[in-house]
């Protein structure tokens, strides 16, 4: 059994995937690299807007292709409220990076990841976006316990 001594407890992150098996060995690959996370899925963009509103994940990686509305349009639809406006997004493709709508994507993402992309890819891209999101999560979270919200997190 693997050990993860570098993992950040508390944080919280969305996979929204419209396949389901690559969905399932995603969020056990997460779960195998940062053990103490809480893992959400959403099979659309429609369903991961529903759930990032409910649930306020610290992180979510998306899909570029998927039915009923693509990680383009989810992406811009969560950019447009202000309770999902500044969640870090991470693009998942096997999308040409040339491609329009992908270039545009990823200027709204900390990080993408091309299909079909390795553990360590993964890992990778997770230790990188936990030295951004971990501070401001547990700063999120102490001023929660106390009352308080910071106006940047409010």
């Amino acid at each position: 059994m693997l050990e993860n001594n570098r993992s950040t407890p508390g944080l919280t992150m969305l996979v929204v995937e419209d396949e389901h098996l690559f969905r399932e060995m995603l969020c056990e690959a997460i779960t195998l690299l940062e053990p103490t996370w809480r893992i959400y899925e959403a099979v659309n963009g429609q369903a991961g807007i529903e759930q990032a509103q409910s649930k306020r994940p610290d992180l979510i990686l998306v899909d570029f292709h998927m039915p009923f509305m693509t990680g383009y349009q989810m992406a811009l639809a969560l950019k447009q409220k202000p309770e999902t406006a500044q969640i870090p997004l991470i693009l998942s493709t096997s999308e040409h990076p040339g491609h329009p709508e992908v270039m545009l994507m990823r200027s709204m993402c900390m990080a993408t990841l091309f299909k079909p992309f390795s553990l360590h890819e993964l890992a990778q891209v997770l230790e990188q976006i936990k030295l951004v999101i971990a501070p401001l999560a547990f700063q999120s979270y102490t001023s929660r316990d106390m009352g308080i919200l910071a106006p940047e997190l409010a």
